[in-house]
């Protein structure tokens, strides 16, 4: 009998969901079932029984949020109590019918995490967002102006991220501010530039942006230092100014600069009637 056959069943169907959670290689299973479950069958994966449930969705122009409750001591949901993460968590939430002898599981939603909520001392709320929400994101378009438009790393830009990494060892926190051991180019070259490190050994990378240099190799990081510790290592990468001198002087890729360095200063909306 197929999974439908048990879903439009008045008796037979005995459904259970299964979320997923995957931060890089990180992930997390769990089910609503009243015990531990193994799917796919004779697999090893097990997905872990705790009060967890969803409000549901509906197709339409209007699409209602789709919200997960659960509790709040998860390991995926501690994160976001201070700084959340900087890369996405995926979601996805699938249907299975108990007694399927087919042993079929269908995804139902599918997206990423958009925000946690605390609801009370024991539960949260975990509020997906789309893969149809994230693609009907307006995106902005490249303006005409004297500095660059274009994100350092980014495909305009055309530098390789990895080139301009540096492995180092954080010596010491303190509040926002973290010391590093050492850099390859000068400390104040990485003012607008950030760290980033495997947050659990398996792909699950994070980031923090740095804000400005204090002195030495101290840093200001722009928000706080959570999962950050001292004798950790992690990557520094410069910032960029998007100036063409920037560009040029420290990064030798002026042919890639999307800005117009001797474009008029003078605004045709300033007020002047003559422009």
């Amino acid at each position: 009998m197929s999974y439908s056959n048990f879903t439009l069943s008045s008796f037979l169907g005995r459904p259970v969901c299964l979320y997923k959670f995957a931060w890089g290689g990180q992930v997390w299973r769990y089910t609503s079932a009243d015990r531990d479950i193994e799917y796919p069958a004779d697999s090893g994966v097990m997905w872990t029984a705790i009060p967890i449930s969803d409000n549901g969705f509906t197709q339409g122009v209007e699409q209602e949020p789709f919200v997960v409750t659960l509790p709040r001591i998860l390991e995926f949901v501690q994160l976001f109590k201070g700084t959340p993460p900087s890369t996405s968590i995926a979601m996805i939430a699938y249907r299975f019918q108990k007694d399927d002898p087919d042993n079929e599981a269908t995804v139902y939603w599918i997206g990423t995490i958009g925000s946690v909520k605390g609801i009370d001392a024991v539960k949260a709320e975990v509020t997906g967002l789309s893969i149809s929400q994230t693609i009907r994101r307006t995106g902005n378009r490249v303006g005409w102006e004297v500095n660059c438009p274009h994100a350092l790393f980014d495909a305009g830009c055309r530098l390789i991220k990895a080139d301009y990494g540096t492995d180092t060892e954080i010596t010491d926190i303190t509040g926002a501010n973290i010391t590093l051991a050492a850099v390859t180019l000068a400390p104040a070259q990485y003012a607008g530039g950030f760290i980033e490190w495997d947050a659990t050994g398996l792909g699950s990378f994070d980031r923090r942006p740095i804000d400005s240099l204090v002195g030495g190799t101290t840093f200001a990081l722009l928000g706080r230092a959570d999962r950050l510790e001292v004798g950790q290592t992690v990557t520094i990468y410069p910032g960029c100014d998007l100036s063409a001198e920037t560009c040029d002087g420290v990064f030798n890729n002026l042919p890639n600069h999307g800005g117009f360095k001797f474009m008029s200063k003078k605004s045709p909306f300033d007020g002047n009637p003559i422009y």
